[in-house]
């Protein structure tokens, strides 16, 4: 199982013709849609066969209740606590493949301490975090015990940085690549890449951080990724796609990967898994699978592997995994902030 800690929030989407700076505009289309990178990363591992686990706060509101429920019925096992602050609201202007985020995080600043209780990691065999669990110290604080459980519970460990901008502001170029130790797999784009090393090529900063992470996807959008371990860096092409809505391809593509490498497929496999994840989701509105509630086999069996599910990286049945108990909203707790 995998196991997403971190943002749960409500996207509301606004499509533009094209990009403006005027005051006033005639918006294409407005849709409310269920986001946040940690949940939709469990959303898509659902979707695409590898149970996932999603632990995150949400507000005593409505937009809690409807996004709990709506991350359950899609197939996860839903840990959420409530809190007094509001439910996290993300505003995104999407103008083809461009868009621009307003954030307010409301109760995702925190992260539940139920995280590092033993219950959250029963059948866990990876945990994966984003890069907003990092921005405050006792979230990071958090995060550095959870990675302790997993690697004493023998599971791997990714991080997608997000919003690196926002993470060098909070911890420094020094601070965030402390962030990374205990990383087994990173998952940044290009941009983040280059940031986060000083490079100015993208294979240069993939090779830079292999040499801190074992494991390093660069996300170069239509141009592919970047695959770099410690012994070197190639770029994998993909296929072109048309893009309707860029929001959560990246989170698409980590799930993709993760759910194809996790279940024993090797780098290759799993790369061209990314990249399918990747291209499904720039042609769907929304940062979420088209279709709540539907396993994708077809695409992971295209490799020569069938999905399964491995703790510590290792295969352990040839077996379809099961699916998760729903669990929607029974699996909430009150809590005081």
């Amino acid at each position: 199982m995998l196991l997403c800690p971190g943002d749960l929030v409500l996207d509301i989407l606004v499509f533009s013709p094209k990009p403006s700076s005027a005051a006033e505009q005639v918006a294409r289309e407005v849709r409310l849609c269920g986001g946040g990178s940690a949940a939709n990363v469990a959303s898509w591992a659902t979707y695409l066969g590898m149970p996932a686990r999603f632990v995150g706060y949400v507000g005593r509101d409505w937009i809690g209740d409807w996004l709990a429920q709506d991350l359950s019925e899609r197939g996860v096992d839903v840990v959420v606590e409530r809190v007094s602050h509001p439910t996290g609201v993300v505003a995104v202007w999407v103008a083809g493949r461009e868009r621009a985020m307003a954030c307010a995080p409301g109760a995702n600043r925190l992260l539940p301490r139920t995280l590092v209780e033993p219950a959250i990691w029963d059948d866990v065999g990876h945990v994966h975090f984003t890069g907003y669990s990092l921005l405050r110290k006792d979230t990071r604080s958090l995060v550095g015990q959870a990675k302790r459980v997993a690697h004493r519970r023998g599971c791997s460990v990714s991080l997608d940085p997000g919003s690196t901008a926002l993470l060098l502001s909070a911890l420094g170029r020094r601070g965030l690549r402390e962030a990374l130790q205990g990383v087994d797999v990173l998952f940044p784009n290009r941009d983040e890449a280059l940031a986060l090393t000083g490079a100015r090529r993208i294979d240069r900063a993939a090779h830079k951080l292999a040499q801190m992470v074992p494991l390093v996807l660069v996300k170069a959008g239509s141009k592919g990724c970047w695959l770099a371990t410690p012994k070197g860096a190639e770029r994998f092409p993909t296929s072109p796609a048309q893009v309707r809505d860029p929001t959560g391809a990246g989170d698409a593509f980590a799930a993709g990967f993760l759910s194809a490498w996790l279940g024993g497929g090797d780098l290759l496999n799993a790369v061209q898994a990314a990249h399918r994840a990747g291209a499904w989701a720039v042609q769907a509105l929304g940062g979420r699978p088209p279709c709540a509630g539907q396993a994708r086999w077809d695409m992971l069996r295209r490799g020569p592997f069938s999905a399964r599910t491995r703790k510590g990286g290792g295969p352990r049945n040839e077996s379809r995994p099961k699916q998760p108990q729903q669990t929607s909203l029974n699996k909430t707790k009150e809590v005081q902030l």
